[in-house]
């Protein structure tokens, strides 16, 4: 299994053929008078994404800094990649400090 991040590919451990587990986003957003957010989806062998979390916010004209949070329990199929996805937006400003933009899946036994 691979998880794809905004800044690459970590391989994770992987024992069944699927495993549910907890998935968490967040993602800080600079840009005013605009909606900004994030997608967290999946990728299998057939190379179709699925859609898993979603999160949208409006963003205000003045101090415009807002996070978009979102976790949930997904399904992961063996060799699956999770992929976090900013929207293509030329004009965002996103931080990329590691404690606000991020997404995080773990394992539970």
């Amino acid at each position: 299994m691979l998880c794809r991040d905004i800044l690459g590919v970590v391989n994770l451990p992987h024992y069944d053929d699927y495993m549910v587990c907890p998935v968490v986003s967040q993602g800080l957003f600079q840009s005013p008078g605009t909606i900004m957010g994030h997608v967290v989806r999946s990728r299998g062998t057939d190379q179709r994404s699925t859609e898993l979390l979603r999160c949208l916010q409006e963003m205000p004209q003045t101090n415009c800094a807002n996070t978009c949070h979102t976790g949930g329990m997904v399904k992961l199929e063996r060799e699956d990649e999770l992929e976090l996805v900013i929207p293509d937006r030329p004009q965002a400003q996103v931080s990329m400090e590691a404690d606000s933009t991020f997404f995080g899946i773990m394992r539970l036994n």
